[in-house]
């Protein structure tokens, strides 16, 4: 079962990734911003983060940064899942490091299929 770890600040947003994962069959796990995140990356492994841009303490794009510099996740593929939907801002998440990006709102099966890719699981 693939662990997918979720950064995400609103609780509505939350509760729907917890069931498209979930539906999945995959493990999901969620931390409310960037910092909650390093603290589980630094504790548990993980196939693949989905993470929102905007948050409070440490956004999506410090995160990805963090991910890239830190030796033991460097390598986890990461999905930025945000409501920036200008093209200069998908770039600038490029940039950070994200290996795929995805608007919001986004369809559950075009999700499901971006992050099977990531993790190398059938969709």
């Amino acid at each position: 079962m693939k662990k997918i770890l979720v950064v995400e600040d609103e609780d509505s947003f939350r509760t729907l990734l917890d069931r498209i994962m979930r539906r999945a069959g995959w493990q999901p796990s969620f931390a409310v911003n960037g910092e909650a995140a390093t603290k589980l990356l630094e504790k548990e492994t993980f196939d693949c983060v989905v993470t929102d841009w905007n948050m409070p303490k440490m956004d999506g794009g410090q995160l990805v940064r963090w991910i890239r510099k830190n030796p033991k996740v460097q390598r986890m593929p990461v999905l930025m899942l945000t409501v920036r939907t200008k093209p200069e801002e998908e770039v600038q998440g490029f940039e950070c490091g994200a290996d795929d990006y995805l608007c919001k709102p986004y369809s559950p099966k075009e999700l499901t299929a971006r992050v099977a890719r990531l993790v190398g699981a059938p969709v």
